[in-house]
Formats: structure tokens, C-alpha cells, sequence
């Protein structure tokens, strides 16, 4: 879901160090914080909403 929506950074799995500096660039950039914040509610919104989810559950009942 994240990397899908734009609305956070990835860091490889187990790597503290990467985990750590991922968090200090937000921890002091609140505009980035906030852009990324933006982004990934309007892509959730957009693309994982219930009316997204019954479309595609109509799509797989009834279009099959």
C-alpha cells in the first residue's frame, strides 16, 4: 500500500541504519512530512475506497 500510494518513504527490510536516516529526512523536513501525507490519503482515497472495492467485487461476480 505505501509504495502504491506515494505516501510514504521505503526502507529495505532490517536496515536500521536506512530506517534511521528515513526518519531523521522526515523528522526535520515537516513540508516533505506533509506532502507525503497529502499523497497518500488522495491515492487511498482514490483507489482503495469501499466504492472501489465493490466495484471490484461486482466486476468479479457479475463480468467473469
Amino acid at each position: 500500500l505505501l509504495a502504491s500510494t506515494g505516501g510514504g518513504l521505503v526502507v529495505p527490510p532490517r536496515d536500521i541504519a536506512a530506517l534511521a536516516e528515513a526518519n531523521g529526512h522526515l523528522k526535520g523536513n515537516p513540508d516533505k512530512r506533509q506532502q507525503l501525507a497529502e499523497r497518500g490519503r488522495e491515492r487511498v482515497i482514490a483507489d482503495h475506497s469501499i466504492e472501489k472495492a465493490a466495484e471490484r467485487m461486482r466486476a468479479l461476480m457479475f463480468d467473469a
